[in-house]
């Protein structure tokens, strides 16, 4: 049973690292999308506004824009308004002649609270258009802690639901093809073991959400000039951010509060695929649970930049390829923390009887988690990989690059 054991344990770490490199997109951020005039361009009519249209929404009160000419003076109104779904600025110009301008921002998104500086140039005037070569501009990178915190909520994301799908679908379809073994006491050792990793899985989603929230606020309020208990209080109370913490909340603690009520006992998945009027209350509980581990990945694509589009295929596609990776890693923790473990306290007869019907489940489950994952990653590198070479000169494109060399 230890051979089994430990591939199961490195099967799992490398789950780990395919989910886990999946889980930040340094390049997306809430970039210039385009403005107008358009940037690098020759005006033979200097303009009276400067239009900058973003691809997320950002935070007026930390967004800053300045229109400079050859010698750094300002030649904007210093005064902009934003549209009412806060990804375009309208800044009023005044060109004193000819020459060279420079439109310079920084802006903080709303969705990640990150913050984008850039700047592209303007020619006005009967002269070669372009005095700069740098275009677009720099995003700020996660920090160290950044990159822990993400880490630990969708760890702790992934052994709830794909620790909830195994649970409560594979292994009492497993037990019940069986025959022979005690399966009250199989199911016991199971229910035990899985209520511990539960909760650890709960504990280190409260956690990890608990520290980005912290670390949004502290760049949010370091932008705008506010206090970290300010920041925190608005930051949380705006949406989709107050949509998403509700459901952060309440999802893992309504999975931990059932698993102390259920007793030791096999559940069957028979009357629940039959007669939904004759289901049990314990069938449905299960189909409620299940509902809540579904719910869970969308908490997460809510603040992420898929919900930014505005368009429901990117979001659907960004829920179900999180879906899919949450729910192959967390089957693989399960696997390794719970049915391994219990496996190996059992007699080797009643090991081999229960591991073929779990194995079979277990592997088309993971097939067709790694199905979603691949359709969806198409999908993403389409959107945001626009050639081959993009793949060795962004973050994103060599993330994409690792993933598929782990897939």
């Amino acid at each position: 049973m230890r051979r089994f054991a430990r591939p199961a344990l490195l099967v799992a770490a490398l789950g780990l690292l395919v989910v886990i490199a999946g889980a930040a997109r340094a390049d997306a951020h809430a970039l210039l999308e385009r403005s107008d005039p358009p940037a690098y361009r020759l005006l033979l009519r200097p303009p009276d506004r400067i239009v900058l249209r973003f691809t997320e929404p950002v935070d007026n009160r930390a967004t800053e824009i300045k229109v400079l000419d050859q010698e750094g003076r300002r030649v904007d109104r210093q005064r902009f308004q934003f549209s009412d779904d806060r990804r375009q600025a309208t800044l009023p110009v005044q060109f004193p002649g000819p020459g060279i301008y420079t439109v310079a921002w920084r802006t903080l998104s709303l969705v990640d609270q990150h913050t984008y500086e850039g700047f592209f140039t303007l020619t006005a005037g009967p002269l070669r258009p372009g005095g700069f070569t740098l275009r677009g501009g720099v995003p700020a990178g996660p920090s160290p802690w950044d990159v822990a915190v993400r880490w630990l909520m969708l760890l702790g994301a992934a052994a709830l639901v794909g620790g909830t799908l195994a649970h409560r679908i594979l292994v009492p379809a497993a037990i019940s093809q069986a025959p022979g073994i005690d399966s009250h006491v199989a199911w016991g050792t199971l229910l035990s073991r899985w209520r511990v990793v539960a909760w650890l899985g709960a504990a280190a989603f409260f956690a990890g959400t608990a520290g980005e929230l912290i670390l949004q606020a502290e760049r949010a309020g370091q932008a705008a000039g506010e206090r970290l208990g300010t920041s925190l209080v608005l930051l949380a109370t705006g949406e989709p951010m107050r949509t998403s913490l509700i459901l952060k909340i309440s999802i893992p603690i309504v999975i931990v509060s059932l698993l102390r009520r259920r007793r030791a006992t096999t559940p069957t998945l028979q009357p629940a695929l039959g007669v939904v009027a004759s289901a049990s209350l314990t069938h449905v509980l299960m189909f409620s649970e299940l509902g809540l581990v579904a719910l869970l990945p969308i908490a997460i694509t809510l603040t992420g930049h898929a919900a930014a589009s505005q368009a429901m295929l990117p979001f659907i596609a960004d829920w179900l390829h999180l879906s899919g990776a949450l729910v192959w890693v967390g089957g693989l923790a399960y696997l390794a923390m719970v049915f391994a473990p219990t496996l190996a306290r059992m007699d080797a007869s009643d090991t081999a009887r229960i591991l073929g019907p779990f194995t079979r489940r277990f592997s088309n489950m993971a097939l067709a988690s790694v199905a979603v994952l691949i359709v969806t990653g198409v999908y993403a590198a389409w959107v945001n990989v626009p050639d081959l070479n993009a793949v060795t000169t962004t973050s994103y494109g060599r993330t994409l690059a690792v993933k598929i060399a782990l897939l």
